[in-house]
């Protein structure tokens, strides 16, 4: 039951220690708000069509217009040249660009912790070889890359443009994650985990893991807003 305790009150510390970190960020303001816009507009997307199936953004076409309008009471913002609501485009297009931003922000956040707790428990040739290849994937700029394979490959589909962002947005989140695992390593629980004779994986998705959570999910939301700048690009 203490041991319990314990545990809760040192996740809610290393929580309150990264929301301060969070805080302090005006980046980190801005893409949380931005993060905010985008879910609302994801979730406004469903609500056009429902109204009436001509504001579908792809199939729904005004009878009445066959040609490029502006804002009118019945299309907010105009509509284009076949007479398709404008408004139900943003969106839809708003919808598409915050699921991709989540999607790639949680994957590189989840393969950025793994190997930066993996890095920061191991240490020696695994931790070396690990940050060696974070910094030469960091020198990789993500947009240029997605780019290049798109005049390569043609349009990509959206699930790739997911898998890219997120093999080349991890090492930041990575180094992150073992600084902090280096320090948690030298902490009396961890000693004592091992002298109770713990598995390196117990010890690190067991004890470490959920003391540097709170940390990388405050850092998804500035992994969310640059992929939906990469995925609009």
């Amino acid at each position: 039951m203490v041991k319990t305790i314990h545990k809760k009150l040192a996740f809610k510390s290393k929580f309150l220690e990264g929301w301060e970190i969070f805080r302090k960020s005006l980046l980190g303001r801005i893409g949380l708000i931005l993060i905010i816009i985008f879910a609302l507009m994801a979730l406004a997307s469903f609500i056009p069509p429902m109204i009436n199936p001509m504001y579908h953004p792809m199939h729904g076409v005004d009878p009445e217009i066959s040609f490029s309008t502006g804002p009118s009471w019945k299309h907010w913002l105009g509509t284009d040249f076949m007479g398709r609501d404008i408004l139900s485009q943003l969106l839809a297009g708003a919808r598409v660009a915050f699921m991709v931003g989540v999607s790639a922000a949680f994957m590189s956040i989840l393969l950025g912790t793994t190997i930066g707790m993996i890095a920061g428990y191991t240490g020696n040739v695994v931790d070396n070889i690990l940050m060696r290849l974070a910094d030469m994937i960091m020198v990789m700029p993500t947009l240029l890359v997605v780019l290049i394979l798109s005049s390569l490959f043609g349009q990509l589909n959206i699930w790739t443009i997911v898998l890219i962002i997120a093999l080349f947005r991890w090492p930041g989140v990575s180094r992150v994650i073992r600084s902090q695992t280096l320090s948690l390593k030298a902490r009396p629980f961890i000693e004592a985990a091992k002298v109770a004779g713990a598995s390196h994986c117990r010890i690190i998705f067991r004890h470490i893991m959920p003391n540097v959570l709170p940390l990388a999910f405050l850092y998804m939301t500035f992994r969310v807003t640059s992929a939906i700048i990469i995925e609009a690009a």
